[in-house]
């Protein structure tokens, strides 16, 4: 019998056909179905560069436990597939026990382990998160101050209510009549631009109700739809199309306040992110809807429904 400090080694075949077994019966984690990634995990997928990573270390830290308790079940199981040959050959002074398994297992663990490869089975939890509402929403080197929040206020093109005109594409002669009809005030020059008739992102009719039935004086246009997390997860697009009959309308995340954003779509909307305007600033930017300030869901708990169909990534 060997002394208790006495090194013991696998037979070279015995321990390939046991490294075999593990290799063929990988364990996973079996995540219930009401098991998601947290609004912080997608957030840190979608926005750092090696979030996708900072998450997985995070998983694996809260589960530690677990994972250690699958591999132990792992090596085991694979030890007893040869618990004769580990008799024989090993612990012939151990006939009288039953607990070869064990006595291997305390053994070889440190070696054995290095062969168990615990799988995540990270599609389950994509699956189970979902997917993302998102807000594209335009930026400006204007101040995005809304001229109806202002007695005496008129709505101008050289304004930031102009680069929202020109994003929904949208003729603003037409635009002016349609604010003059429902008793808005403008001033400035109103262009003539009819090349866009027929191209126009929304109804024009649409416009007037949502500008009166904003609840705050700043906000930015925003489109809302939802992102395939599995598709995303090593960052957010740059270039995807937004789905004809998705919404939308005003929103500010600092306030936490916006109008009905129910202006919709009347044909898909093509975007690069990268693109920009007269500035640096003028430009269409995706974010989670939970990612900064105030989110559209805390402001108004809305359904999922409110954010429409899954964009399009253009690879």
């Amino acid at each position: 019998m060997r002394t208790q400090d006495q090194k013991i080694e696998l037979p070279k075949d015995l321990e390939a056909k046991i490294i075999k077994e593990i290799q063929d019966n990988q364990p996973t984690i079996y995540w219930d179905y009401n098991d998601s990634l947290s609004e912080d995990q997608v957030n840190t997928i979608l926005t750092k560069k090696d979030g996708i990573m900072d998450v997985v270390n995070e998983i694996w830290e809260m589960n530690i436990d677990y994972i250690c308790d699958l591999e132990r079940e792992t090596i085991k199981n694979a030890l007893s597939q040869f618990e004769n040959e580990l008799r024989d050959k090993l612990y012939t002074d151990y006939e009288e026990y039953t607990d070869v398994v064990d006595i291997a297992y305390d053994d070889f663990m440190d070696d054995l382990r290095d062969y168990v490869e615990v799988d995540f089975d990270f599609d389950r939890l994509l699956n189970n998160t979902g997917d993302i509402p998102v807000r594209i929403q335009l930026y400006s080197n204007y101040d995005c101050i809304n001229s109806n929040h202002f007695e005496g206020g008129h709505y101008r093109m050289d304004e930031y209510f102009g680069d929202m005109i020109n994003t929904l594409n949208l003729n603003p002669k037409k635009v002016k009549q349609t604010l003059l009809d429902n008793g808005f005030k403008v001033s400035g020059a109103w262009r003539n631009k009819a090349n866009r008739e027929g191209k126009e992102l929304i109804k024009y009719s649409d416009l007037p109700e949502e500008l009166i039935n904003s609840s705050c004086g700043a906000n930015l246009l925003v489109f809302v739809a939802m992102i395939n997390l599995k598709n995303v997860i090593s960052g957010l697009p740059t270039k995807f199309v937004i789905p004809k009959g998705n919404k939308c309308g005003l929103f500010s995340s600092t306030y936490g306040g916006g109008s009905m954003i129910d202006m919709e779509l009347i044909r898909d909307f093509k975007i690069d992110t990268t693109k920009t305007g007269n500035s640096e600033y003028d430009h269409l930017g995706l974010v989670t809807d939970s990612e900064d300030g105030y989110s559209i869901d805390q402001a108004y708990g809305v359904s999922n429904s409110f954010w429409g169909d899954t964009l399009k990534i253009i690879k």
